[in-house]
């Protein structure tokens, strides 16, 4: 439509404009803003493990700087695990029942797209317990309009 009616457009969509559009701006961040922040933010909470989980392969270019945290700024190691999550919201109670208890996680990160991908996950870490205060959830999204299906 921008190129038909040649009006400039500008998008915040994190799917890159058409490259040959002159009409279309992007004034989305990059794919790599969202693991950069997360990755600042872990350090800056002092965290010396966190459990990172993800939907589905096309998010590693998005959290690949939460690959990179190994020292924390105390100068100390930052273990770091990383599982996929269950394609299946009805396996979330036992995956998180899996990090609680085997991996022994309290600070889960999770990069989701969904909405509905949190709202089953807290609601499963409810029913075990896990939104006490020991434990530290953190969701990330590329998409800034997730916000607004929260608020």
């Amino acid at each position: 439509m921008c190129d038909r009616f040649k009006v400039p457009c500008i998008t915040a969509s994190t799917v890159a404009p058409l490259s040959h559009s002159r009409f279309v701006t992007s004034i989305a961040p990059k794919d790599d803003l969202v693991g950069k922040a997360a990755a600042a933010l872990i350090q800056n909470l002092g965290w010396n493990s966190f459990l990172l989980t993800y939907q589905d392969s096309q998010a590693i270019p998005e959290i690949a700087n939460l690959l990179s945290i190994w020292h924390n700024q105390r100068g100390t190691r930052t273990i770091l695990k990383v599982l996929q999550l269950p394609p299946d919201p009805t396996h979330y109670e036992a995956f998180l029942k899996y990090v609680r208890e085997k991996l022994k996680q309290t600070n889960i990160v999770v990069h989701t797209r969904d909405v509905g991908t949190i709202h089953s996950i807290l609601s499963a870490a409810s029913l075990l317990n896990m939104t006490e205060s020991r434990y530290s959830f953190m969701f990330t999204n590329p998409v800034s309009t997730l916000i607004n299906k929260i608020v």
